[in-house]
């Protein structure tokens, strides 16, 4: 664990305070705990989970629907793939009744 002056340095996502506790989500350490400062503090942080919850949201709300879109294409695309078999299959392809009327010599 590194100090700065007398301040604990954050190791990870761990705060290793003075003591040698260690704490999950820290809590700011800049100011003393009951003052403003530490009260606004909490609230900045708070502030910012609330942030970065929203930010997951939003990214999961654009994956799902850039996952509609792309299957929505992909339907499109068979479909249309469907009729260009289709008519090939009407087009290209003697019909069945024509080559039988064929003499075999030709």
């Amino acid at each position: 664990v590194e100090y700065v002056g007398d301040m604990p340095c954050l190791d990870g996502d761990v705060l290793v305070t003075d003591e040698g506790a260690q704490c999950e989500t820290p809590a700011p350490h800049f100011a003393k705990q009951g003052t403003l400062e530490h009260d606004f503090a909490v609230q900045w942080q708070q502030l910012g989970q609330v942030h970065a919850a929203e930010l997951q949201a939003l990214a999961d709300a654009q994956h799902a629907q850039l996952e509609g879109l792309y299957k929505d294409q992909v339907r499109q695309h068979e479909a249309a793939l469907q009729v260009v078999r289709a008519l090939e299959a009407r087009c290209c392809q003697p019909p069945a009744a024509a080559q039988a009327a064929q003499p075999a010599g030709r």
